[in-house]
């Protein structure tokens, strides 16, 4: 059976890392966050605004349980 402090010392491990992975996964939104506002900026286009418009619901009256015929 492991000890206490060897559980511990797992967990630690464990959630330094996922703090790592999460880390990393900000730096990811940032960069793609300023990608996108450079090039808002360079096309005088919101894009932002464009793509958040063009969401079409056409498959939103099907039901997802619906079984084939």
């Amino acid at each position: 059976m492991e000890s206490e402090a060897t559980k511990t010392k797992e967990l630690l491990e464990r959630l330094a890392a996922l703090e790592r992975v999460v880390g990393q996964k900000q730096m990811e939104i940032d960069y793609l966050q300023k990608m996108i506002e450079l090039a808002s900026e360079s096309l005088k286009v919101d894009i932002k605004k464009t793509f958040d418009t063009g969401i079409s619901n056409g498959s939103a009256s099907t039901s997802p349980n619906t079984p084939s015929p």
